[in-house]
């Protein structure tokens, strides 16, 4: 009878040892698994973001070169009111940017739709060094706009006249939280004004640059994440 409590002890031991090692197994089995259904989830919330950001930057896109083609604008007869009556028509058409300039080939702003700094000789950014290029600007420049002092995307175009010379610039401006609101329709995130936010987003460029964030407000536009690499 004496070897009964030790029998015992032997089997409630092995039983431990066998619990422990199946209860090992099934939670890694468990936290693979778990792991393997977010990295599905995130990868399919990434294409339909993607796609959707692809297919709103490619309409900005088509939106320039009209812009830049309209028959006022490219007009070397046409006013400085004229311009400015056309460039907020199409802001107030388009809905999407907070505002569309129009600039001489020295970099002299000649018409604004918010009238922002008009006869000023402009800076020499990413978005001239494009189109002084022979390019069509588009998202390349991603900055605090200087006039507005938020976040903006900017697109830029020369214009041409009608024997395709080149007379001018016209550059639009997009706030950056409307690439949030491309993460908010493709992940459908209903967020509330002055509450809590379920998730917390980040956009981030090539680099790694924190473009937009929904937690970050102050990091935008000067941090680089830890987790680009």
């Amino acid at each position: 009878m004496k070897f009964a409590p030790k029998l015992t002890a032997l089997f409630i031991s092995i039983g431990a040892i066998i619990a422990a090692v199946m209860f090992t197994i099934v939670y890694f089995q468990v936290a693979k698994i778990l792991e393997s259904e977010i990295r599905a989830r995130m990868e399919n919330r990434v294409f339909f973001t993607m796609d959707a950001m692809g297919r709103f930057l490619y309409e900005r896109l088509s939106d320039i070169k009209m812009i830049a083609k309209d028959s006022v604008i490219s007009s070397e007869d046409a006013t400085a009111e004229e311009i400015t009556e056309r460039l907020i028509f199409f802001r107030n058409n388009y809905k999407c940017y907070v505002s569309l300039s129009f600039f001489n080939l020295e970099r002299i702003r000649i018409a604004d739709t918010a009238g922002l700094n008009i006869g000023e000789q402009h800076q020499m950014v990413r978005y001239w060094e494009d189109v002084l290029a022979g390019q069509v600007s588009a998202a390349s420049d991603v900055r605090i706009a200087e006039e507005l002092q938020i976040p903006v995307v900017y697109f830029a175009s020369a214009v041409n006249n009608k024997e395709g010379r080149a007379i001018g610039v016209v550059v639009a401006r997009i706030p950056t939280n409307r690439l949030f609101e491309m993460v908010k329709g493709s992940a459908k995130i209903q967020e509330e004004e002055e509450e809590e936010e379920e998730e917390e987003i980040d956009i981030i460029n090539k680099d790694g640059l924190l473009i937009y964030s929904n937690h970050n407000r102050e990091g935008m536009l000067k941090e680089n994440l830890p987790e680009w690499g």
